[in-house]
């Protein structure tokens, strides 16, 4: 039997033990998350977030293709949004020397929190994604990987697997604006009383606008006394 040399086997113990705690570390990650999400009646509930997780092992030749028809759970735990109904979701994977190719797509309807109001509105999402996600443990893929134009985001994983839902939970988090407005011209709330502007008046009294002459007026009631 041929026997390799020490520094040899050395390197491939790094390497095998490195394979084994890859495992054990995206097993560990993968078991089910889930958060507090708060009801009507002021209880909390635990809500499962979506996950899809895929092994590279796993990943056949020609690609792994998914389609979801809801992804329930995508923004639980977001206090700034939630779905308003299913958000639909696909995607391809494929491999790439030292990282993998992930391209997919989301549509649904996002309901978000007004800054001003307070009050919920609508976003429609319809969006393509693409990322390059490249090995941690593969130091020359950056050389062997040509971007086009700036529709292509560039990420890293352990080189053992990936959440799917990450990237579509990300992509749906991207489409929030900076500034959430129901509308351009939403008046927001009265800072007294705490009354909707848009939908009625507010119902603290009008302070005093004191006339500069007011003064005046005093010194002159009271020389004619």
């Amino acid at each position: 039997m041929r026997h390799l040399p020490e520094k040899q086997m050395g390197l491939l113990d790094i390497a095998w033990l490195i394979y084994i705690l890859g495992n054990l570390f995206f097993t560990t990650m993968t078991k089910t998350k889930r958060c507090r999400i708060k009801c009507a009646d002021g209880t909390k509930q635990a809500m499962k977030i979506f996950e899809y997780n895929v092994l590279v092992e796993d990943i056949p030749e020609k690609g792994l293709s998914k389609e979801f028809e809801d992804m329930p759970g995508l923004l639980a735990g977001i206090d700034e949004g939630s779905a308003a109904g299913p958000v639909k979701g696909s995607f391809k994977l494929k491999k790439l020397e030292g990282g993998l190719h992930l391209s997919g797509r989301i549509d649904g309807d996002i309901e978000l929190k007004c800054d001003r109001c307070l009050e919920t509105f609508p976003l429609p999402v319809h969006v393509d994604f693409s990322y390059i996600l490249m090995s941690k443990l593969a130091d020359h893929v950056r050389d062997m990987i040509e971007l086009k134009g700036n529709d292509m985001d560039v990420s890293f994983f352990d080189g053992v697997g990936i959440d799917v839902g990450h990237y579509f939970r990300e992509q749906v988090l991207l489409q929030f604006p900076m500034k959430r407005l129901c509308d351009i011209a939403c008046k927001g709330l009265c800072l007294g009383c705490g009354a909707d502007l848009n939908k009625q008046k507010c119902s603290c009294p009008e302070p005093a606008v004191e006339s500069p002459f007011s003064i005046l007026q005093q010194l002159l009631k009271t020389s004619s006394t």
